[in-house]
């Protein structure tokens, strides 16, 4: 049996702000305790209900920013390199470069 093929680089894979921000909060949580944190702690966190929070982990899922295991609490494992401060950078990066493309465009 031969073993998978891993990515050099891992890509990056395109999240919206709110799920950026869940995902540094899991990566954070995993650093400071060793697992991941439950949807309830996810949703206070961020003052939203249990239902968005499974709704954000479901995409993340589905962009492949994260797997978990269905019913089995603190199951969450964050991609290589998502949630992590430098990729938080480099989007916050890109959307200014946007914005300043946008502005130039309405009012340059």
């Amino acid at each position: 049996m031969t073993e998978p093929i891993q990515a050099t680089k891992p890509k990056r894979i395109p999240l919206t702000h709110r799920q950026q921000q869940i995902a540094t909060f899991i990566r954070t949580w995993v650093d400071l305790f060793g697992d991941s944190p439950t949807y309830q702690e996810i949703a206070r966190r961020f003052n939203i209900s249990g239902p968005t929070v499974w709704e954000h982990i479901h995409a993340m899922a589905r962009r492949g920013a994260l797997t978990f295991t269905p019913c089995l609490s603190r199951s969450i494992v964050l991609a290589p390199g998502v949630g992590t401060e430098a990729e938080q950078d480099a989007r916050d990066a890109a959307e200014a470069e946007d914005v300043e493309k946008e502005l130039a465009e309405d009012y340059g």
